[in-house]
């Protein structure tokens, strides 16, 4: 029983990374941004860490390394209203290390990103996450996002 358990939140994380997550973080002109969309994700409380160089891009006076939900929400939602268009389109080399009540994920994500001014952007990142199982569900608690290149076969 506790193996089918255990395939069942693999599954349910990936599903969550496949669905949710690509869908939090690209925006068409028949779907915006919604930032409330995090909360299905992520930890809403103060233990919640985010490592990403793309906050320090678009405000250099933003650390790469945030913590707590409430004052990492607003520096994600800010840089949203000069896309047009665009964002993550594709999740692979997708891994999951579950043990029970958390999991180790990591995985590649690529996309392109449209501007108000119609500069274009290709997006290419290597995430890793540590998710952990709360009462409302799957959530991530530490997410380090880097930039990166796609292996050259």
């Amino acid at each position: 029983m506790e193996a089918k358990q255990n395939i069942q939140d693999i599954s349910t994380i990936e599903n969550l990374i496949k669905k949710e997550y690509i869908s939090l973080w690209t925006k068409t002109k028949e779907d915006p941004f919604r930032i409330e969309l995090s909360e299905n994700l992520y930890l809403t409380t103060n233990e919640l860490i985010i490592i990403d160089p793309d906050l320090h891009v678009v405000d250099t006076s933003i650390p790469t390394r945030v913590a707590k939900y409430d004052t990492i929400l607003p520096l994600w939602a800010a840089p949203w209203e000069n896309v047009l268009e665009g964002g993550i389109k594709e999740v692979y080399d997708l891994k999951v290390a579950y043990n029970n009540d958390w999991a180790l994920v990591t995985f590649d994500a690529t996309g392109k990103m449209l501007f108000t001014n119609n500069e274009h952007m290709s997006i290419f990142r290597n995430v890793t996450q540590l998710w952990v199982k709360t009462l409302e569900g799957w959530r991530i608690k530490h997410e380090h996002v880097s930039d990166g290149q796609q292996a050259k076969n």
